[in-house]
């Protein structure tokens, strides 16, 4: 039975990621089709409907694929903490009450109470949302291109260079404050 519910999980996690994935292509995508469908209009050309349907079909497509996503990550959350405490309480429900006494049970009861939520909450939800988060920014950086490679170009440099900057400057300061706290 464990299996299965760690099998759910997995899918879920699958799902979640999967649904990051198409939601982050037709964010990405979205505001192309509105450009193209914009010139397509002043040009007078006839797809312009087409490529309006296209862009409808992308607002659409982050509707359901957010949807899907929140779901299934709300699922995942759930049945993770459901799995865990379940192994949790199978190991104390196994345990003699000595052995129970002498590992302080009311460290179980905080664990059961607060820190397996916890634990869901910042290391899986998290690691899925990170996977959201990287696959949202591929997926700008090749719509960026796809308009124009040069702008591109200064976007991304022009980000990474604070980024650059900041990290180095933090492990300055952090160097310092070592060494001013030994």
């Amino acid at each position: 039975d464990l299996l299965a519910k760690g099998g759910r999980n997995g899918m879920l996690a699958f799902i979640a990621i999967f649904s990051s994935v198409l939601l982050a292509c037709c964010t990405s995508i979205k505001p192309i089709y509105l450009q193209n469908t914009i010139d397509a209009v002043g040009s007078g050309t006839e797809s312009a409907l087409l490529l309006f349907a296209c862009y409808v079909a992308s607002i659409v497509g982050i509707l359901g694929f957010e949807a899907i996503r929140q779901l299934s990550l709300s699922k995942y959350r759930t049945n993770k903490v459901f799995t865990l405490k379940e192994r949790v309480m199978a190991r104390v429900s196994y345990m003699t009450p000595q052995k129970f006494q002498e590992e302080k049970g009311q460290n179980y009861v905080t664990i059961l109470s607060n820190e397996i939520d916890m634990l869901v909450e910042n290391y899986y939800v998290t690691r899925l949302e990170f996977t959201y988060s990287v696959l949202v920014l591929i997926s700008s950086i090749v719509a960026l291109f796809y308009i124009n490679g040069y702008l591109a170009l200064i976007i991304i440099i022009s980000t990474v260079c604070p980024i650059l900057a900041s990290v180095v400057q933090g492990k300055t300061i952090e160097n310092r404050t070592n060494v001013y706290t030994m």
